[in-house]
């Protein structure tokens, strides 16, 4: 199936929990506003994409990045890590071993060595 297809069980799962929270509370599930307010900081476990989905203090889903390897000779990927972010943390589950193309084989640092724009680097114009 679609990668999107995880997104559209999420998606349906959200909401059939909040109407089910409605309706065991006796409160209006057409209720839009009211939907909103109950989504706030609800979190579950996606069997979709096997880890917790959390909705922040508006209502929006906090971001889940996965990390895909399409380097097989049969060009089909396979998903080596997921980072999820949380209120409180943020962390990347790793899921299957993966090389970094790099010249030592090592993730890329996170600032380059000189900076974004060569600022952290003296250089000789002489």
């Amino acid at each position: 199936g679609s990668h999107y297809s995880s997104y559209l069980y999420d998606a349906v799962f959200i909401y059939a929990l909040l109407v089910k929270k409605c309706l065991t509370s006796q409160l209006d599930f057409r209720n839009g506003s009211l939907m909103l307010e109950i989504a706030r900081n609800i979190t579950f476990i996606s069997d979709a994409i096997m880890s917790p989905v959390q909705f922040d203090s508006n209502a929006d889903r906090m971001p889940v990045y996965t990390i895909w390897d399409y380097t097989s000779p049969t060009g089909i990927g396979r998903l080596v890590a997921i980072e999820e972010l949380s209120y409180s943390e943020k962390y990347i589950k790793m899921v299957a071993p993966f090389k970094w193309f790099t010249k030592d084989g090592k993730a890329p640092a996170d600032v380059p060595e000189c900076g974004f724009d060569g600022s952290l680097c003296i250089y000789d114009n002489s």
